[in-house]
């Protein structure tokens, strides 16, 4: 009789496997973040678009001091999972969500194009973190931003819309009549409510971008309710 031994085996792998792989879309999930867009949003939009139930728990920074060394990373945000998991490190959060609901690639040329828009975009916000670091004042924000060189990363995101994405989205790809939404045009949405609050002479150099944001939440009722509603906070 031939041994069945190592088939049994290989199934009960994918058996596990494919069990390990289904909680991104089955465990209850905790967004845990100050009351503020910054570094959460991002994780925010993409379980939002995902229709991902969560729970968005904001904290103070008193808070955050009180229970930091009870956490398994130190850090935020994380999310926790109703299967023991937690999760850190913002992006790689976004992207595993992302990835499992159709907010990613469809092809390895997608991959580049979304990943350089994200990165793009990161460059983008990452100047807006350094302006709240440091306590910016008000009316000296625009000035700062041009000086860290965000006029020109803007227009070069502007570029990169209309060459490699038709000006529709970040990969050009439309389904249905409705460009596809992915990890980088909601990492945009982050970056542009920024724009539009504290630099908002860039929305009219670069208005195709200013139109892409409109789009997007027309396109995307979940995410627009959520904007719309979500705590009205400076950062």
């Amino acid at each position: 009789t031939q041994s069945t031994w190592g088939t049994e085996t290989q199934e009960e792998n994918v058996t596990v496997m494919n069990t390990q792989q289904d909680w991104i879309k089955t465990d209850m999930v905790k967004l845990t973040f100050l009351n503020e867009r910054t570094l959460g949003e991002i994780i925010r939009l993409v379980l939002v678009c995902a229709e991902k139930p969560f729970e968005d728990k904001r904290i103070t920074i008193d808070e955050w001091n009180r229970m930091k060394s009870d956490t398994k990373f130190h850090i935020i945000p994380s999310v926790d999972t109703s299967n023991k998991k937690e999760m850190v490190q913002t992006l790689a959060i976004a992207r595993v969500f992302a990835r499992k609901f159709n907010l990613y690639a469809t092809n390895d040329w997608h991959v580049y194009l979304i990943e350089r828009a994200v990165e793009q975009i990161r460059d983008v916000l990452k100047i807006f973190l350094r302006i709240k670091k440091n306590n910016v004042q008000r009316d000296q924000i625009e000035t700062e931003f041009k000086k860290c060189n965000g006029q020109v990363l803007l227009k070069t995101l502007l570029t990169f819309l209309q060459q490699e994405g038709k000006g529709t989205c970040f990969t050009g790809e439309v389904v249905d009549q409705k460009r596809r939404c992915t990890i980088a045009e909601l990492l945009f949405l982050c970056m542009w409510d920024y724009v539009r609050a504290l630099v908002p002479s860039m929305t009219k150099e670069c208005q195709p971008l200013d139109t892409l944001y409109d789009n997007i939440l027309r396109e995307n009722p979940a995410v627009a309710q959520h904007i719309n509603k979500r705590p009205n906070t400076p950062w």
